[in-house]
C-alpha cells in the first residue's frame, strides 16, 4: 500500500484528491490543509508521493518550502512530487528549479482525473521499487 499525501488550502480540492487516490487503488490518503499545517506533520506521514501546491496560503510555510525541505530530508530525498498550480506562469518560471530539484510531476489545474490517477500509480510502483 502507498502513502499520498496531499498539501493544499482548499478543502474541495483535498476532497477531489482522496476520492482520486481511492478510485487509483490500494493507497493510503494524508490530506494537510497547507494554511496550517507544519512540514513536520506531512513528513510524518512518510509519503511515497506527495503532491503540493505551490502557492499556499500559510505565512510560514509555502509549497516552494515543501518542496526544498523534503529534498533536505533523508528521508524524503527521493520521494516523487506531484506540483498541481493553476498558476502556470510561475510554472514556466520556475521549470529549471524543478528540473534541479528533480524526481517533479507538474500538473495545471484542471486536470484530467484519468491522467492524474495513471500518475500517482506511476508513482507510487517507483517508490515502492526504489524502497525495496
Amino acid at each position: 500500500m502507498a502513502r499520498i499525501t496531499v498539501v493544499n488550502d482548499y478543502p474541495e480540492f483535498l476532497a477531489v484528491m482522496q476520492e482520486l487516490v481511492a478510485r487509483a487503488g490500494d493507497h493510503a490518503f494524508f490530506g494537510f490543509d497547507g494554511a496550517q499545517s507544519t512540514y513536520e506533520e506531512i513528513a510524518a506521514t512518510a509519503p511515497d508521493v506527495l503532491v503540493v501546491d505551490l502557492r499556499l496560503t500559510n505565512d510560514v510555510l509555502t509549497g516552494w518550502d515543501v518542496l526544498a525541505l523534503a529534498r533536505a530530508d533523508d528521508a524524503l530525498r527521493d520521494v516523487p512530487i506531484i506540483v498541481c498550480s493553476a498558476d502556470i506562469g510561475q510554472v514556466r518560471q520556475r521549470a529549471d528549479d524543478f528540473e534541479r530539484i528533480g524526481n517533479i510531476h507538474v500538473r495545471q489545474k484542471p486536470f484530467d482525473t484519468g491522467e492524474m490517477i495513471d500518475l500517482i500509480n506511476e508513482l507510487a510502483s517507483q517508490g515502492r521499487t526504489t524502497a525495496a
